[in-house]
């Protein structure tokens, strides 16, 4: 029997599993985990998010894309896609880098939180273990996804649609790859990465944006099923990413005045049709620097060197 690191049962036994394993390995799927620690008395820990999975022999991860198989942990997912699109920077969202420019979009199978609300839950919630050298595109070397990105025009790579943290060999590659081949990376992530993931793939990272999806603990306990929001605001912190309160949709508006008026410098909505609440104006002055409508983007007020083209602000937008 096979049973994950929360003690869900697997009935997956002797040749069916080696035949699993075998079929992983055949499409470049299966690779020797990154962060791996071995407890002894068969059992494995994975350091790639904060859960930190012990892992028995025979056992997956709470993600359900890594498995320690005779010994050794393995990531299921390394190369495998479940959706991709060539995107608006802004779509992801993130609106001080490259506005404008388009990036690849890619995601993969699994994630790390079990949001009741998610609305990628087909794929996050996907067992890789089980389905992932059939249920996607597979054998997407990291020189491939190079060669897409730069296929469809896009001047960088995002990970996304599910959660990234939890594809750590395959994003770490790509992200080395897009670096000399001048493609700039983003980590769109849940935030739930470890100190030491984050220090591994930090220096191949343009962007590490992140849904904090609420600070209130219960909300967390209720909702994500993740023990606690600690973690993801001290490794937020530790990347220096910016980050606001989020709000519902019926107090969008209202929440952006309250950002202003608390004294944030740039605040957004996001997922709504909005005239003026994408758009980047000067903190100082309040000149229009970025004016976005959905995904068209017109930088107006905007030196080459990221300062309001009026007064000099330095907007912290790198062009």
């Amino acid at each position: 029997m096979y049973s994950d690191s929360m003690g869900n049962n697997y009935f997956m036994k002797g040749i069916y599993v080696n035949t699993k394993i075998e079929a992983l390995k055949t499409v470049g799927a299966l690779k020797e985990a990154l962060l791996a620690q071995n407890l002894g008395e068969s059992k494995m820990g994975c350091n790639i998010c904060q859960r930190r999975c012990r892992i028995p022999e025979g056992g997956v991860g709470y993600c359900r894309t890594v498995i320690n198989h005779a010994g050794t942990l393995y990531t299921t997912i390394y190369g495998v896609i479940s959706s991709a699109a060539a995107d608006p920077i802004e779509k992801k969202p993130v609106f001080h880098f490259k506005p404008g420019s388009k990036c690849f979009s890619v995601g993969s199978l699994g994630c790390n939180f079990r949001c009741v609300f998610c609305q990628n839950w087909e794929i996050a919630f996907a067992d890789a273990v089980k389905s992932a050298e059939c249920a996607c595109k597979t054998g997407v070397s990291p020189e491939k996804l190079v060669e897409m990105a730069i296929a469809n025009n896009c001047e960088g790579v995002a990970w996304t649609y599910n959660e990234p943290s939890i594809w750590l060999n395959y994003t770490l590659d790509c992200a080395k790859l897009c670096k000399q081949a001048g493609l700039y990376t983003v980590y769109v992530t849940n935030g739930y990465a470890t100190p030491e993931h984050l220090d591994m793939i930090g220096p191949y990272l343009d962007v590490y944006r992140v849904d904090i999806k609420s600070i209130e603990e219960h909300f967390h306990h209720e909702l994500t099923k993740v023990p606690s929001v600690q973690g993801i605001l001290d490794v937020a912190v530790r990347a220096k990413v910016e980050w606001g309160t989020p709000t519902p949709p019926e107090t969008l508006d209202r929440a952006l005045q309250i950002g202003k008026e608390s004294g944030l410098q740039f605040v957004y909505l996001g997922n709504i049709q909005t005239d003026a609440g994408e758009n980047t104006y000067c903190p100082t002055c309040g000149n229009l620097a970025v004016q976005r409508s959905g995904y068209t983007t017109k930088i107006l007020g905007l030196t080459e060197s990221g300062t309001c083209s009026v007064d000099g602000t330095d907007l912290n937008i790198r062009v």
